[in-house]
């Protein structure tokens, strides 16, 4: 490997390491505070309907999968 390919495999493993930490401490964030609330957010019911009328790839197979959040 070149140096340079070197270095762009460092920066994937520092980016991809990021990336789990973020994950972890984003789902901490969701567990004790937006799913702790006693209310829903003040435009929850506008952005549930845009999304699902959206009618995204994501949103379609994770309705269709039975994915637990989705339903």
């Amino acid at each position: 490997m070149s140096e340079a390919e070197k270095a762009e495999r460092r920066r994937v493993i520092a980016n991809n390491k990021d990336w789990d930490s973020a994950t972890t401490v984003r789902r901490d964030w969701l567990r004790t505070t937006f799913l702790a609330r006693k209310t829903a957010p003040k435009d929850a019911v506008r952005f549930i309907a845009a999304t699902l009328g959206c009618g995204s790839h994501d949103v379609r197979k994770a309705m269709e999968s039975g994915h637990s959040t989705a339903r």
